[in-house]
């Protein structure tokens, strides 16, 4: 896994505070503070078309001048030892590919802030019911059947997202990059309990 260092890390945060839309997330708050769905709270997006050269410059502050970004995201979360705060979601999977990078900007070794799966992790009757699925989400997303897309992406089998938080889990550790097969059952924040920042660069 490939990692930046410590300036590197100070620079992309400093990069990230010039934008109005993202600066608040890179602080720690009262849960009082702020609304119960992390979405409106924890959550923020800048879109290629609404800051192009931004976007670009973040990419290139993560090392990877060579990608123009679809969006930049920030997802928090608080010290909440009592989730008063929901989760962002359960263990799932996307419903088209997407290119993305996850950067660890803020958090601690002790907290857990994402999890992956691979192909390896899952027996053949499990890698053809995972199949079946992405091809079953793709035409949902082709068809633009939204009300029916989260069905199929967010409620898994048990045999399924056992497999999430096994292999392939990862501490928030500033810095960190974290590069993943969103097709595959994958989670982020599992216990938003203490403070952390997770940059998400999106290419496709």
């Amino acid at each position: 896994m490939r990692c930046l260092l410590p300036n590197q890390v100070s620079s992309l945060i400093e990069l990230l505070s010039t934008n109005e839309t993202l600066r608040p997330l890179l602080f720690d708050v009262p849960v009082e503070s702020v609304d119960k769905s992390p979405w409106e709270s924890n959550y923020a997006a800048v879109a290629r078309h609404e800051d192009l050269e931004f976007c670009i410059a973040v990419a290139e502050a993560i090392g990877e001048p060579r990608k123009v970004p679809k969006s930049v995201a920030l997802m928090r979360s608080l010290n909440d030892p009592d989730q008063t705060i929901d989760r962002f979601h359960s263990i799932h999977i996307d419903s088209r590919f997407s290119e993305k990078s996850l950067v660890v900007l803020k958090g601690s070794s002790d907290y857990l802030i994402f999890s992956e799966t691979q192909w390896s992790d899952f027996s053949l009757l499990e890698r053809v019911e995972l199949l079946g699925l992405q091809v079953l989400n793709q035409l949902i997303e082709k068809m633009k059947f939204r009300a029916l897309q989260f069905k199929y992406t967010h409620n898994l089998s048990s045999r399924l997202t056992s497999k999430v938080y096994k292999n392939h889990v990862y501490p928030a550790i500033p810095g960190s990059i974290i590069k993943f097969n969103n097709m595959l059952p994958h989670h982020s924040h599992m216990r938003p309990t203490k403070f952390s920042v997770l940059l998400q660069v999106v290419y496709t």
